[in-house]
């Protein structure tokens, strides 16, 4: 019988990550292949798009196939979603299942935008800010407290996207900062966001830019080959990018990049470390641990 098992480990540092992995932190009977992976953004929780696995009886009832967020402290159930993403959840959300951002068709009929859902109840609402029928974003991503999320808006006009951060208050949702840029992503502490867009020193080159939010001046750029922009470490200190060759790590104190997660054999690499995975790649999930330690998840196909 082939069952899939989520194991879930931690790993500290910013150079190989293979030799410090902890042993399993927790460990679920999936009863399939889980794929496209993400952590919550404490960390307390693991999402996943569960498959069957051979000929298993209980994989083969997976009909919907559903995505299901467990505890990655005790490996239990903690919330099960059988609806049917456009693409799937690349952002983060609550380790509850009440907040994940998501992008979802209609209505109306064949417009696909981003939405806020509770996986607990499968009802979605509206981004703060984007209320229209017609209107979508980014995906949002949220301070550590989640009283601020950034997000970039969808204009028709690339060169005047611009990234958008919000501030919960005592009447609602207020936008406190927009920065130039598309697919905003928000620092842990809420004072930072970073965006990927054409320089504006070059409109032929890609660049990701970091600024602050109390004041939207750019602290640094970097240059980029894609407009992949998977977010920052749970600590603050490094800003992902993803690119042709992987995952690069920038540092959000300097803006020189630190590592890159290599996506195959055939991948150069810029910077002081560097690892590989194996051919074809992963997506790297990253939640908080002690001392500026991540998490990363893996889900092996196992037999017994």
């Amino acid at each position: 019988m082939r069952v899939g098992w989520l194991l879930l480990f931690a790993a500290a540092g910013c150079t190989d990550p293979r030799p410090n992995l902890s042993k399993p932190r927790a460990r679920v009977d999936t009863r399939g292949e889980v794929q496209q992976g993400v952590f919550s953004t404490d960390g307390r929780a693991f999402l996943g798009w569960v498959t069957p696995l051979g000929k298993d009886p209980a994989a083969e009832r997976l009909k919907p196939r559903p995505w299901v967020l467990w505890s990655a402290v005790d490996g239990k159930e903690i919330a099960r979603w059988t609806g049917d993403p456009t693409t799937g959840f690349d952002v983060p959300g609550t380790s509850d299942g009440t907040t994940w951002p998501v992008y979802l068709s209609g209505p109306p009929k064949f417009m696909v935008r981003c939405r806020l859902l509770d996986l607990t109840t499968g009802t979605a609402g509206d981004v703060p800010g984007v209320t229209g029928p017609t209107e979508s974003c980014t995906r949002p991503s949220y301070s550590a407290d989640r009283t601020r999320l950034a997000y970039a808006d969808f204009a028709a006009d690339p060169d005047r996207r611009t990234g958008r951060v919000y501030e919960k208050r005592a009447d609602g949702w207020t936008r406190i900062a927009e920065v130039p840029g598309e697919k905003a992503v928000l620092s842990p502490d809420g004072a930072l966001v970073a965006t990927v867009g054409k320089s504006p020193d070059d409109r032929g080159k890609l660049v990701v830019r970091l600024f602050g939010v109390a004041d939207r001046k750019e602290r640094w750029s970097a240059a980029a080959d894609s407009y992949g922009l998977h977010g920052f470490t749970p600590d603050g200190r490094y800003v992902i990018q993803a690119d042709n060759a992987g995952y690069r790590l920038f540092d959000a104190a300097t803006g020189r990049q630190r590592a890159l997660v290599a996506n195959g054999p055939a991948a150069t690499a810029r910077g002081r470390a560097r690892w590989r995975t194996r051919a074809g790649g992963w997506r790297p999930s990253f939640a908080p641990a002690s001392r500026s330690s991540w998490s990363a998840g893996t889900w092996p196909a196992a037999r017994r």
